[in-house]
């Protein structure tokens, strides 16, 4: 599954990566890798005790 992430290098240095269509999802790092890690771990938490299924 291929997944879009919107990236922001934020004015106090920081970067942070959100999952496009789950709003809920975001991280925050030094860098752009950082960020995108946290949001891969942040995203797995949440699809944990879930799944994603299609909806015709």
């Amino acid at each position: 599954m291929t997944m879009y992430v919107l990236i922001e290098n934020k004015p106090e240095g920081k970067v942070t990566a959100s999952l496009i269509g789950w709003p809920d999802i975001t991280a925050q790092g030094g860098t752009e890798a950082e960020a995108v890690s946290a949001l891969r771990r942040s995203f797995s938490a949440q699809l944990r005790d879930a799944k994603v299924i299609p909806l015709p």
